[in-house]
């Protein structure tokens, strides 16, 4: 791959995955074939998720602004995306497609297309009040929102 300088020191940059052997193997005692076949199943799956929540409100965000939607009409879906974006960016920051947590990767990315989705639902209630609370606050006791 590629060759870094950091404080005078050349480091080799690489994916762990070139060199199985001594990356994960040191630690990891399964076959190489194994390790190999796990990071990319869950690498796969964090990916799919990760193209969901990316694409989730931005269209529709597009869309009813091109349809002549007021700013202030969009302005709590836009909240929802600017913290579903916010969770996403978390994710895509880790730099391993979820595979050091992918659990917490998976629970990451499921909240932020809950919030997508929440905003996409604030685009589509044209009526009165909006029928989804905005992202941070809480319904009165015993009332559940969706």
């Amino acid at each position: 791959m590629g060759l870094r300088s950091v404080a005078g020191i050349i480091l080799h940059v690489r994916s762990p995955l070139l060199n199985i052997n001594h990356a994960c193997q040191t630690c990891h005692k399964w076959p190489e074939s194994e390790l190999k076949e796990r990071v990319e199943i869950i690498q796969q799956r964090i990916f799919g998720l990760r193209n969901l929540a990316m694409d989730a409100l931005i269209d529709d965000l597009k869309a009813a602004r091109a349809a002549g939607m007021a700013d202030a009409d969009l302005a709590a879906a836009r909240d929802f995306q600017r913290r579903a974006q916010f969770l996403l960016d978390f994710v895509e920051a880790e730099n391993s497609t979820g595979f050091h947590a992918p659990q917490e990767a998976a629970r990451i990315l499921g909240e932020s297309i809950d919030l997508s989705r929440r905003g996409q639902v604030a685009l589509r209630d044209l009526k009165g009040k909006p029928a989804v609370r905005s992202a941070g606050t809480e319904p009165p006791s015993g009332v559940r929102v969706p």
